[in-house]
């Protein structure tokens, strides 16, 4: 599922770097955000199945010492399930 909204705005611009420790320390810059998407469930859905809202965005990188060196990055966060978006914290962590 595609949405409308943008759940990576911040630190994902292009010439961010990235710095991993896992499972080797590296850093990477981002070049550009190939795409960005979300699968935003229900309350229902989680209570029933164990299904957890996420997003994701695939990067293109570099190597900032070598930048011919390229790799591709998917970021994962967990958001809001649909429709609690606007919900206080404590709510939304239920």
């Amino acid at each position: 599922m595609t949405s409308s909204l943008l759940w990576f705005r911040k630190g994902t611009a292009p010439g961010t770097i990235i710095t991993l420790d896992k499972p080797l320390s590296s850093r990477w810059k981002i070049l550009e955000k190939l795409n960005e998407c979300d699968d935003q469930g229900t309350v229902e859905q989680n209570n029933a199945y164990g299904f957890r809202s996420f997003a994701s965005a695939k990067f293109l990188c570099c190597d900032p010492q070598r930048r011919a060196t390229k790799a591709f990055m998917r970021a994962y966060i967990q958001v809001p399930h649909r429709t609690t978006e606007i919900d206080d914290a404590d709510t939304r962590g239920q």
